[in-house]
Order: structure tokens, then C-alpha cells, then sequence
């Protein structure tokens, strides 16, 4: 039976993902013959372990997913009824990133930083450095050169960090859609000392 389903709205090509009891058949079964998506053929699915997914799908629209009557698994039990079910595949998540995890800034020069983001019309930005003092204890630890959580990021204003630019910038968003913004870092940086600096990135409103 299914037991379960999900529908994985944030990625770039969404998907809808039924859970069954028990395991699917490794090889030899086309479970493509027995999933349709509104009534017709799925256009294309992955099957593993006790998960079908659907795949094809676009945000924004409603979609009814059925399996259908004799679907088999591992075991020898098969579906004893069709399960319908039906899912909204919603807009994706505000997000931002970046598209590296470090960098090295020139010491002097013009100079980028590339942010991904998703559904995100505006960005709020704020760069900190870690000068001398802060430095043995940084590079000593385990948040160098690491992605930082929200709490880690919220103690930097508590530590030996030095605030050094807040500001927001727009961004030329396109609905679910990743956008590459370069972050200006030398119109931030008027002064470049040496240090670690730590850039963050909050989509408005998130």
C-alpha cells in the first residue's frame, strides 16, 4: 500500500514521491506502466528502494498522481486497489548561497562575489572582519572555511568581529528560477586589511 507521499516543491524540476510499505523489485519491472500523472502516462519516474517518484512537474499547478491496481514490490504482495492522490506543487522557497564555499580577495582591484538565489527580490547583506585578535581562535576552530549556522552568525556581533558593511541589494528575480547577482565587495571594502571576512547573505523577509 502507499503509506506516504511528499512533494519536493524547492527543486529546480519538482517532483511528487509515493512511499510504500514495502520494497519495490530491484530490476525486471516497468513501474512506469503503473503510475499516470492527470489521468496519462507519467513522463518520467525513478524507483528505488519503497519510493516511486514522478517527475515532469512545473510549480504553480495542481497535479493527480495514481497508482495503479497490481503494482508489485519485493515480497510478492502487489497493490490491491488504485491509490489516487492528489498534490499542489507550490512556488520554491526564498533561498540565497553562495556558489563557493571561500574565496581569497586581492588586495586590491575589482573584485565580485556570485550569489544563487531563489524567489528572493531583495538581499540583506552584512560583511564582518576578523582581525588579529580573533584570528588564532577562527582558524584554531571549526568554522573556518565552513558554512556557519544562524546562531554562529548571530555571535559574531559578540565576538571580536568588526561590522564593516550592512546594506541591501536588489536582485533581478525571476520566479523559480536561480539568479546569479554579483555581490560588489570592493564598493563595500574601501579599505582592504588583512583579516577573515565573513559575508552573509538573508533573503527579505526570511
Amino acid at each position: 500500500r502507499v503509506v506516504s507521499h511528499t512533494v519536493d516543491s524547492d527543486l529546480a524540476a519538482p517532483r511528487v514521491c509515493l512511499t510504500f510499505s514495502e520494497d519495490l523489485v530491484k530490476s525486471g519491472v516497468d513501474y512506469a506502466s503503473f503510475l499516470t500523472l492527470d489521468g496519462a502516462a507519467s513522463p518520467a519516474i525513478d524507483a528505488s528502494d519503497r519510493q516511486i517518484c514522478v517527475e515532469g512537474l512545473a510549480h504553480g499547478n495542481h497535479y493527480r498522481v495514481e497508482a495503479r491496481q497490481g503494482l508489485p514490490s519485493a515480497v510478492g504482495e502487489v497493490l490491491e486497489t488504485p491509490a489516487s492522490i492528489a498534490v499542489y506543487v507550490r512556488d520554491r522557497s526564498s533561498s540565497i548561497r553562495f556558489s563557493g564555499e571561500n574565496f581569497v580577495l586581492p588586495g586590491a582591484g575589482r573584485h565580485g562575489i556570485p550569489m544563487v538565489s531563489v524567489n528572493a527580490p531583495t538581499a540583506k547583506l552584512r560583511l564582518h572582519r576578523i582581525g588579529d585578535r580573533g584570528l588564532a581562535d577562527i582558524l584554531s576552530g571549526y568554522r573556518f572555511l565552513r558554512q556557519l549556522e544562524s546562531y554562529q552568525i548571530e555571535q559574531l556581533d559578540r565576538s571580536d568581529a568588526q561590522l564593516i558593511w550592512d546594506g541591501t541589494i536588489d536582485i533581478a528575480n525571476q520566479l523559480n528560477r536561480e539568479v546569479v547577482t554579483s555581490f560588489p565587495v570592493d564598493e563595500a571594502l574601501s579599505e582592504r586589511k588583512p583579516g577573515v571576512y565573513v559575508l552573509t547573505a538573508t533573503p527579505e523577509g526570511k
